[in-house]
């Protein structure tokens, strides 16, 4: 009878595991529409 090996590293390996990590938040902050309300509400106080 044959007996399979598996890995630890096999039974653990997820597609994700090997993805980049996010990146941080203020890296990709331009592209939030959060981001743009904030700026645009701190420069119209500025201005008012």
């Amino acid at each position: 009878m044959t007996r399979r090996n598996h890995s630890a590293e096999s039974l653990e390996s997820n597609p994700r595991d090997r993805a980049h990590p996010p990146r941080p938040y203020w890296k990709r902050a331009h592209r939030d529409w959060r981001a743009w309300t904030v700026a645009m509400v701190l420069l119209a106080l500025m201005l008012v």
